[in-house]
């Protein structure tokens, strides 16, 4: 009996001994997994802040006589603010990125945004990063859009403030960007009337000496007072960055495969 006690007792140690094996062997796994993890999230992270940090850097408006001194707003690329040829070459992988992110956005609608974009970045000497991070943030690009708070369009222009307050000295119907409110529903006219709202907080922005331009005027557009308002459009602004790289790395693999 003693004996088949002892060998009982020896077996539960045994077993013991291997279930904590077992389980420290887990314990290394799971460590060892989240490690990589959080590893991998810190890459992902960096490489998504480092192009909306060099954005955040740099002044994206300033007056036509300083231009030259201007910064690219990303390295070894043109600035898209300097003429009317700059912006040519992304037209395409910016229809892409439309189409991409709102599969409601049909072909035709994704190249009058790509134009309105053109046309208003270059009126109002603002970087079409901006309004692509800010309409991306703001409705998705829907140019149907309309919030609970009233405001419309791609740009989402808030009504009480730029149309209805006839008080305001630049009322969007007072300066002749817009008629109605219901032009705000136009591609074309909302652009121009959400730049024009821009260029108007980066003027504001200069005399008040504000350091980071980009990030008062945004944050002033989208009705807050502290600058994290603006990290959503400078996050939007690295997506697209990211998505311009890509496409242009399959650009040149494909010229290499044809070569």
């Amino acid at each position: 009996m003693l004996q088949e006690n002892g060998g009982q007792s020896e077996e539960k140690h045994a077993a013991l001994k291997g279930l904590s094996f077992w389980k420290k062997f887990l314990t290394i796994l799971v460590s060892s997994f989240l490690v990589f993890v959080i590893s991998s999230a810190g890459v992902l992270v960096k490489i998504a802040i480092e192009p909306v940090a060099e954005v955040q850097a740099q002044s994206v408006v300033c007056p036509k006589d300083a231009r030259e001194e201007m910064p690219t707003l990303v390295a070894g690329e043109p600035d898209w603010s300097a003429d009317s040829s700059a912006l040519s070459q992304y037209e395409e992988y910016l229809k892409d990125y439309i189409l991409e992110q709102n599969y409601k956005v049909f072909p035709q609608m994704a190249d009058i945004i790509v134009d309105s974009i053109h046309n208003a970045s270059r009126e109002y000497n603002i970087s079409p990063l901006i309004l692509i991070g800010l309409m991306d943030v703001e409705s998705d690009f829907d140019y149907m859009a309309q919030s609970d708070r009233n405001a419309i369009g791609l740009l989402q222009i808030h009504l009480p403030t730029w149309v209805l307050n006839e008080k305001n000295p630049i009322n969007l119907k007072k300066v002749g960007i817009i008629q109605s409110a219901t032009d705000l529903y136009d591609p074309q006219k909302n652009l121009r009337a959400g730049a024009f709202i821009l260029s108007h907080y980066m003027k504001e922005a200069d005399r008040r000496g504000v350091e980071d331009v980009a990030a008062y005027s945004i944050t002033r557009y989208e009705g807050g007072k502290k600058n994290h308002h603006a990290k959503r459009v400078k996050n939007a602004i690295g997506e697209y960055l990211l998505f311009y790289q890509k496409q242009q790395m399959i650009a040149l693999e494909k010229t290499a495969a044809n070569n």
